[in-house]
């Protein structure tokens, strides 16, 4: 039987907008891109050739912009507040320091983020933050935050992930019966989860709140089921904007909240301080099962 032979390979090309992007290939026909911008995952593909992350065909690849979809990382700051958006991480340009090719194990690549004058100006303190992918039949990202300076810092962050769907109003998420969360469209009323199946029937921005480390994504569209597994990271946002979210969104077209869901691993709620000389290190965990 015929057919492409997979080799683990790391390759830098370049993305759109021309920006640097590095392309990482399995052996187990797996394949991943990823951005120095933000150090963001924009693609992982399954072997049968389907993308399993949703990127914006409106996505703005420029400096200083964030880009919508793949993996973009929040750090220091969920959501609005005193710094940008979601903070500052998303849309620095990150360095490549570690890349590591085995003929028999993953393939990875490793970014780093320091804090300098620009960073300083909005958020007064040393750090850096570290960003590890590992591909294999499994996709790994590995988030660290060091304590650079001589003082403690608090900080928030998430693997803000845009899963690609066939259709959400067709997916459920399991695992989270029991957990409580706070609805960030209900004036951030509290709630405790009471549906085995989690349907997404209407926009939907939720953190669940101590969440399990380990949840799944059914997409009966696509006879995918995803496999998410945290460490180091408490809670878990679940996010679609809907018809009428992604119309105030220009980055995101008017029906492409109906193939993207975002199960996001983060501290959220719960604040991570670091003190001097000390670091902090969460994990996801994805694992997609598809149905050939």
């Amino acid at each position: 039987m015929g057919g492409r032979v997979h080799k683990n390979i790391i390759s830098q090309v370049q993305g759109p907008g021309g920006m640097p992007v590095f392309a990482l290939e399995h052996a187990s026909g797996y394949r991943l891109s990823v951005s120095e911008h933000g150090a963001q995952v924009l693609s992982w593909i399954h072997p049968s050739e389907r993308e399993l992350l949703f990127l914006s065909p409106q996505a703005v690849f420029e400096a200083g912009k964030a880009i919508r979809g793949g993996i973009p990382i929040v750090f220091p700051q969920f959501g609005k507040g005193a710094l940008p958006s979601h903070g500052f991480a998303r849309t620095k340009k990150w360095k490549v320091v570690r890349q590591q090719v085995r003929e028999d194990g993953p393939v990875s690549i490793g970014f780093r983020l320091q804090s300098d004058f620009s960073t300083e100006q909005v958020w007064p303190h040393q750090f850096a933050v570290e960003l590890d992918v590992e591909l294999s039949e499994t996709l790994l990202v590995v988030l660290k935050v060091f304590n650079t300076g001589s003082q403690p810092f608090s900080f928030n962050s998430a693997l803000h992930t845009y899963f690609a769907v066939g259709d959400v109003e067709r997916c459920a998420v399991l695992g989270l019966r029991g957990a409580d969360f706070v609805d960030f469209l209900t004036g951030r009323a509290r709630g405790k989860e009471d549906a085995t199946e989690l349907r997404i029937r209407e926009p939907m921005d939720r953190v669940y709140l101590r969440s399990p480390e380990c949840l799944s994504i059914q997409d009966r569209d696509r006879l995918c089921t995803f496999k998410i597994t945290k460490e180091g990271f408490s809670d878990t946002v679940v996010w679609n904007p809907g018809a009428s979210g992604s119309a105030a969104l220009p980055d995101l077209g008017d029906g492409d909240w109906r193939t993207m869901l975002c199960v996001e691993s983060g501290n959220v709620e719960s604040t991570i301080t670091v003190l001097p000389g000390e670091a902090h290190a969460s994990a996801q965990i994805l694992r997609a099962e598809v149905e050939e």
